[in-house]
């Protein structure tokens, strides 16, 4: 699958907003613009606010400071902003009518909100904020599902200069109080109860379990016509919260340092503990506007749709990104395949959505024994993904039947911590099945081996940024050094270690190969699981795996052996023989060496919020060790399943 699929039109390319960037600076090339912008960041970055119209109350004096290393750089200095002046503000005052958002639930039920009713709901929501004590800097805890509320209550804390901190609704509610008591949260807000797949879902537990670890006020949001599950409701109902901005004096938004946090959010990656994240008003506002601006093309009247849910950045990523240029967004809270898998397709045709997103994952979840061939997908005009890599059987199956081989495939990779991209594709520069495109504008980064130095292409080795960017974290709250440990380490304070692994072929196309600590070391051998996941997944016998996961378990005779978990069509029926042909399938098309030592059929992949594999816990759950936090996951039972297979000490194919 090396071809060029997405070729663009001398027209589609001309009239994009990053074309026209480069032909007012007499940018050329592709490669001009990426290296200029990496190379040259004074130039760059006061550039593209002046081309994207950032509104500052106060003009920044110095474009960055890192006078105290990278890690510490300080972004616009001394000016003055704040992103909702940028992003709701401006917008209901020019053009109020506007839709700023569509809403849709899983029952069905479906919401739209203009800039000026999102405006007004706001600075209630401020004032009552405001009211009850919330001052500039104090963090408002989010424990919510997607949702117009969860929107207002984002804003409305930045307006005044208080910090969200955004976390999803499935956290358990031991983990929700213990985040929330580091952050020393003054006010949290809570949905009452949402639908997943069909299922209820209460969050009383989590209310009475902060009400009594916090001693701090608690705000329920009924998410389904204020109907509660249970009598004796706990906490404050949001009705009666809003009472309080009666008769007051509407909140104004404030005028905050560049430098001033604006969001707080959890990544846990694939390991580890979560990392609480912190991002700032100028970095964060500058950032998305550059992403959806040029990335993903941002074209007045666009509708833009990404399958996300609040507690991943992307839901703030494109809340903030649209909004800041005016611009309608799609929430969806529910599952993408609920009832069918053609929710989202009838989703796309019902708002005439332009710009569409998912994830790696999101996409092979979806049945494709399905023909979505009759719906009306015309208006989408770019697609998106991230969240892990895109392999290219799924890349090419999304490009045909979402795309119809018209609409390029913006395929982004970042994190968390750096609230966007280290690398991206353009919508104007041709692509092949899989690739991330190259750096992100802006992004200084390069491919390294073991000893920090650049790799040739052809070449695997680490993702690295080697200049500071207006976006990355200003650190874990309270554990800097936790921080510095993590991005800095082992090449030092100028190189930004992602722990990606990274491939630039021949043709300088950049693909993402899964993170550093996956690969599986077999018998001295270092195996990509993620290269047996794609050999998984094009087996085209008696079987049809629809997803897989590989990761190595601890061996006493090989250090590590593999062991893979796959979810095969509800329609296949398995043996032992058809999934001996599977793993002798790796073995051709993969590497010899390399075939599973294991594969067991599990119902679905558990998965983070972002859509990650966490490795770890599948080798926790293999082992029948405790899995923490795997209610948080998507699918997180079925670790318990894993736990409970009892032949783990077989040296065969496995069917569970």
């Amino acid at each position: 699958m090396n071809e060029i699929a997405w070729c663009p039109t001398k027209k589609f390319a001309g009239a994009t907003r990053v074309a026209r960037f480069m032909r007012h600076h007499g940018i050329a090339t592709v490669q001009e613009l990426r290296a200029q912008s990496a190379s040259r960041p004074n130039w760059f970055y006061p550039a593209i606010m002046a081309d994207l119209d950032v509104p500052w109350d106060k003009p920044w004096t110095e474009v960055f400071d890192d006078s105290l290393g990278m890690p510490f750089t300080k972004w616009f200095v001394r000016g003055k902003i704040n992103i909702v002046r940028a992003c709701v503000d401006r917008h209901a005052k020019n053009h109020g009518e506007r839709v700023a958002l569509h809403w849709e639930g899983e029952d069905g039920t479906r919401r739209t909100m203009t800039y000026r009713e999102l405006s007004d709901a706001v600075t209630q929501t401020a004032t009552a904020m405001r009211e009850s004590g919330v001052r500039k800097g104090d963090v408002i805890g989010q424990i919510m599902t997607s949702s117009p509320e969860a929107v207002v209550i984002m804003f409305a804390a930045m307006k005044i200069g208080a910090v969200p901190m955004q976390i999803a609704a499935r956290t358990p509610s031991d983990t929700v109080t213990q985040l929330l008591t580091e952050a020393n949260a003054k006010m949290v807000f809570v949905t009452e109860d949402y639908s997943h797949g069909g299922k209820m879902f209460c969050l009383h537990q989590t209310v009475r379990a902060i009400e009594k670890s916090l001693h701090c006020e608690v705000v329920v949001i009924p998410h389904f016509g204020g109907i509660s599950m249970q009598s004796n409701k706990p906490g404050k109902s949001y009705e009666d919260f809003l009472l309080r901005a009666e008769g007051k004096e509407p909140a104004k938004t404030l005028s905050l340092d560049s430098e001033d946090l604006a969001l707080i959010l959890l990544s846990s990656g694939t390991t580890g503990k979560p990392k609480v994240i912190m991002h700032t008003h100028g970095g964060m506002l500058v950032n998305t506007a550059k992403e959806i601006g040029y990335a993903f093309d941002y074209q007045k009247g666009d509708v833009f749709f990404w399958v996300t849910n609040l507690g991943w950045m992307m839901h703030p990523w494109q809340v903030i990104g649209v909004q800041f240029f005016g611009g309608t967004h799609v929430l969806y809270d529910g599952s993408p395949t609920y009832p069918t898998s053609h929710r989202l397709f009838e989703m796309i045709e019902r708002y005439r959505v332009t710009t569409f997103g998912f994830s790696p994952t999101g996409i092979r979840s979806l049945d494709k024994s399905l023909d979505y061939g009759a719906h009306d997908l015309s208006s989408l005009r770019i697609l998106g993904s991230t969240g892990a890599p895109l392999d290219p059987e799924t890349w090419k199956w999304y490009f045909e039947v979402f795309g119809k081989q018209c609409c390029p495939i913006i395929n982004i990779m970042g994190g968390t911590e750096i609230m966007g991209c280290l690398v991206f594709s353009l919508p104007i520069e041709a692509s092949v099945p899989g690739t991330v495109g190259g750096p992100a504008l802006g992004m200084d980064v390069c491919v390294v081996d073991e000893n920090g130095d650049d790799l040739p292409q052809g070449k695997e080795g680490t993702l690295v940024c080697r200049n500071p960017f207006p976006s990355m974290t200003r650190g874990f709250l309270n554990d800097l050094p936790r921080f510095v440990q993590t991005y800095f380490f082992p090449w030092g304070q100028n190189t930004w270690n992602h722990h990606d692994r990274v491939r630039i072929d021949e043709r300088g196309f950049w693909f993402v190969c899964g993170r550093d600590d996956d690969l599986i070391n077999r018998g001295g051998v270092k195996y990509d699981p993620m290269a047996i996941e794609s050999a998984l997944r094009s087996f085209f016998g008696d079987i049809k795996i629809t997803d897989a996961v590989a990761v190595g378990v601890p061996d006493e005779k090989l250090g590590q052996k593999i062991v893979c978990f796959v979810v095969v069509d509800e329609r296949s029926s398995a043996t032992s023989a058809i999934l001996e042909n599977l793993r002798r399938h790796v073995g051709k098309t993969y590497d010899p060496s390399g075939k599973p030592d294991e594969i067991y059929i599990v119902r679905a992949l558990p998965t983070t919020l972002s859509a990650k594999v966490p490795r770890k816990k599948y080798v926790e759950a293999y082992l029948g060790q405790e899995v923490a936090d795997a209610s948080s996951c998507a699918n997180g039972a079925v670790f318990a399943e894993i736990s409970a297979m009892t032949a783990l000490d077989i040296s065969h194919v496995s069917c569970v």
